[in-house]
């Protein structure tokens, strides 16, 4: 059973206790933990279950590493510590091939899966799009069959960034063997666009103006975006304004800050556009942008943060 108490009780794994009525007259029931940190959802779902017929085994050294063989493979550190009641030469004791993830921990045999599991995805991402230089990493985290939360995959990219497993360019991932890319006239063409959108990436021109400084047709200039923008390259956030991928998070993340500012997180367009530096109405479409993504929270001229990450851009 799950109990829902009225204040935090300093219990641990395996605590044993005993349930009596409100005048502590009757013994209603004894037990033992299996999990302080019940969860609020899918209380009774599969996993939920597997997880807790692993709780259940009354070795510790079988419990920890039943919980650690079950998807997602990776928990947090200290907060299995404190659980466990563990030091860390204590959980080395029960879990000698324990590997710590950043701030996670998993098992050699859970990392190895997971990284199959990425590696794979990666793999048939350059099949399907050879030409693409790489992935986004929320992409790529949605991509395996275990869906890491993103604190999680975070922590495992990084991992597996340091050890090369995978590599990154600007803000894609890709394989360690891809070669893949631009090539042709689309690869003259972006190396010409590239720096007239870097060099301001918080207000890049509009497709026509690109135009007229490159030497290129309209028409033939906005085909070319709509490809970049399926490589990852840009990111079109009003019609026919195209900005540089590794720009919009940042924008992001500004209005992130910008509502922490602010005494009840509400802010205007006109704050918005002085803190990264563009015109009220290319701050607009570009708040605009970030309302349908779950960024930003508009209220008829103001905006706040939303619960959607600034990160999920990435």
């Amino acid at each position: 059973m799950q109990l829902l108490l009225d204040r935090d009780l300093p219990l641990r794994h395996g605590d044993r206790l005993v349930l009596r009525d409100t005048s502590a007259s009757r013994t209603i029931a004894g037990g033992r933990v299996l999990d302080p940190r019940a969860p609020a959802r899918q209380r009774r779902g599969v996993a939920r279950i597997a997880v807790l017929r692993a709780l259940a085994s009354e070795e510790d050294r079988a419990a920890l590493r039943g919980v650690l063989a079950l998807p997602p493979f990776l928990v947090r550190r200290d907060a299995l510590l404190s659980d466990w009641g563990l030091s860390d030469a204590g959980l080395t004791t029960l879990l000698a091939d324990a590997v710590t993830v950043g701030g996670f921990l998993s098992t050699s045999l859970g990392l190895t899966i997971l990284t199959g599991q990425v590696t794979k995805a990666l793999t048939e991402f350059h099949a399907r799009q050879p030409a693409m230089p790489g992935i986004t990493a929320n992409t790529l985290r949605l991509a395996p069959p275990v869906r890491l939360p993103r604190d999680s995959f975070d922590a495992l990219l990084t991992h597996l960034l340091e050890t090369g497993t995978v590599a990154a360019e600007g803000h894609l991932f890709k394989a360690m063997d891809h070669r893949g890319g631009l090539t042709g006239a689309d690869a003259r063409l972006w190396a010409k666009l590239r720096p007239l959108l870097e060099a301001a990436p918080f207000r890049p021109p509009l497709l026509r103006e690109a135009a007229a400084s490159l030497g290129a047709g309209d028409v033939a200039l906005r085909r070319a975006c709509k490809g970049f923008a399926r490589s990852g390259l840009v990111v079109e956030v009003a019609p026919d304004r195209f900005f540089v991928i590794s720009a919009v998070p940042e924008m992001a993340e500004a209005a992130h800050a910008l509502s922490t500012e602010t005494v009840d997180g509400w802010f205007t367009a006109a704050q918005y556009r002085d803190r990264i530096g563009c015109g009220r109405q290319l701050a607009i479409q570009v708040l605009d942008y970030f309302d349908r993504r779950g960024v930003t929270v508009r209220r008829g001229d103001l905006r706040r943060a939303g619960k959607g990450s600034a990160t999920l851009l990435r």
